[in-house]
């Protein structure tokens, strides 16, 4: 992590420059503020900055004179000039003196200064490295040589070599002996979020994912040319090359080995299952980048296997092609039965929608997945009941950590779980009331009774008018009157039947009737209904004609 100063003497532009670049994530850190080039300077003695990103012109130590101080204390920090348009002559100076590169303040883009930083970045690494190489005896580097090839893979993988001969020259200062030929990419990750989950809880990330890079090495070792790295906790890299066999089919054979003895390694060592997602050979040092992503997509490509899969990248899975409409109806009626209240018309859309996950991809899953958990949250409220107290953890946080499909058909077996716990929490007068609504909506067409849904229940008619009351806060006409005027009212402005036939539709078979009740729910009568959607319509062409 190299460490980064900011000095301006504005505060907004120091809050600015901090908040426009994703620091860490690109291998960077803001260790200090300063507002003028003499508070700086106390600063960088103790903190010894490795960039100072400066203002010009700035009170009691200018840029051009915190330069000069750094230089004269020895300090190799470079320096980025945050000038205006009219400091011309001091850039120029500035450049004298070193500094890497300029910026207008006016015109600054958070793309332009992440580019700078990068390529400083790069040159930091090389002259450290050469530093390395040039000072320290050959046990020392040895020391060092783990984390530099680290980094240099790292910067490898995320294309920031495109000449090969560089990546050798850089290959040989590392001591890094890998074949030029049939060069692989191994992707292995772990598969269980819980895993993840329990090591982060007792900040041991970063020692277990240490256990498992050097667990894969060892099994590395025993094969070929490989080195094994870190992208981010519980994820390794492995690259490996094998020059001494020329047949693919070989070459697959002996990767396959390799991936199953990682495999059964870190189960019998560390108790953690594997997925592996695996490149096609490369030719070059710099097509390790497009290894990696070939090993990126064929983890992508192997969502709905099982885990500890072992995915090549030109497996042809043909799992994503069911379109991400096709859960569409079964949606749409998980929506009717939280609407109805009834936990087990829920329960029952939601295994059919987990019977229907195979082929839908990744991205749709997820926006599925948070859909249902907002229904269920406003099902859960209008019965008083929170979900989030019968759940150990977040589950919009569990949506973002899955991987598989198997970890989002596990996690609709949880939900099920949970409705079922409210189920018994809410008892028999609420699946009494939510079998009746059921009843209510699937004949609301026909001519029914209060009488008539009673029998349904094997109930009689004034306990259910009592219950439903209790259970509703409604009557029961009132309710059948309220579902029988919301599908009017889509008729009316979804079709092109007359009103006495949309009537007819909805259990009114006198059209006088019809009107007056729905004048009553509406405001308006059933043409007046229809009339101003359709002038509303026309009032929408006219917008677009304009």
């Amino acid at each position: 992590m190299l460490k980064v100063m900011i000095i301006d003497d504005e505060i907004l532009a120091r809050v600015g420059i901090k908040s426009i670049i994703p620091w860490r994530q690109h291998e960077f850190e803001v260790v200090a503020e300063a507002e003028n080039g003499e508070q700086a300077l106390a600063l960088a003695k103790e903190l010894l900055p490795d960039i100072a990103i400066t203002d010009i012109k700035m009170p009691l130590l200018n840029g051009i004179e915190f330069i000069k101080a750094m230089k004269e204390l020895g300090m190799t920090t470079k320096f980025v000039i945050l000038s205006s348009y009219g400091d011309f002559e001091y850039v120029k100076e500035a450049m004298k003196l070193g500094a890497e590169d300029y910026i207008l303040k006016l015109k600054m883009e958070p793309d332009h200064l992440l580019q700078i930083l990068i390529k400083i970045k790069e040159k930091i690494l090389q002259e450290k490295s050469q530093q390395i190489s040039l000072n320290k005896s050959e046990n020392e580097i040895d020391s060092y040589l783990p984390s530099m090839r680290e980094a240099l893979f790292n910067r490898l993988l995320f294309g920031y070599f495109e000449d090969n001969e560089e990546v050798h020259r850089q290959f040989r200062l590392m001591k890094i002996e890998l074949p030029q030929a049939h060069i692989y990419c191994l992707l292995v990750k772990v598969d269980h979020y819980e895993v993840f989950k329990k090591y982060k809880e007792q900040n041991d990330l970063y020692i277990i994912t240490y256990a498992i890079t050097n667990v894969v090495q060892e099994i590395v070792n025993e094969f070929h040319a490989g080195y094994v790295f870190t992208t981010k906790p519980m994820e390794v890299v492995v690259i490996y090359a094998d020059d001494s066999l020329s047949e693919t089919g070989q070459l697959a054979i002996r990767i396959r080995g390799l991936c199953e003895r990682i495999q059964s390694a870190l189960k019998k060592y560390l108790n953690i299952s594997v997925t592996i997602g695996v490149s096609e050979g490369q030719p070059s040092y710099v097509e390790i980048k497009k290894g990696f992503g070939q090993a990126v997509k064929a983890l992508q490509n192997g969502f709905a296997l099982p885990r500890e899969s072992i995915i090549f990248f030109n497996d042809d899975l043909n799992n994503l092609d069911k379109s991400d409409n096709a859960l569409g109806e079964t949606f749409m009626k998980l929506e009717q039965a939280c609407a109805m209240g009834s936990t087990d018309t829920i329960i029952h859309e939601l295994k059919l929608i987990q019977q229907g996950l195979i082929g839908v991809s990744p991205d749709s899953l997820k926006g599925l997945c948070a859909s249902i958990l907002f229904m269920l949250i406003s099902f859960s409220k209008s019965k008083d009941l929170s979900l989030y107290d019968l759940w150990e953890d977040d589950p919009f946080n569990q949506i973002e950590k899955f991987q598989v499909l198997q970890d989002y058909i596990d996690w609709l077996s949880m939900l099920i779980a949970t409705l079922n716990k409210i189920s018994d929490l809410l008892g028999d007068n609420h699946k009494l009331i939510s079998q009746a609504k059921q009843f209510i909506h699937d004949h609301y067409d026909q001519n029914i009774s209060l009488q008539m849904v009673a029998e349904h229940l094997h109930i009689s008619g004034n306990y259910l008018s009592h219950l439903f009351k209790k259970e509703t806060n409604e009557n029961f006409i009132d309710h059948l009157i309220h579902i029988r005027i919301e599908h009017a009212k889509t008729w009316i402005t979804t079709s092109n039947y007359k009103i006495h036939e949309i009537g007819k539709r909805v259990g009114y078979h006198d059209n006088f009737y019809f009107s007056k009740i729905f004048k009553k729910v509406v405001g308006v009568t059933p043409i007046q209904y229809r009339s101003s959607f359709t002038a509303s319509d026309n009032d929408n062409d006219d917008m677009k004609n304009d």
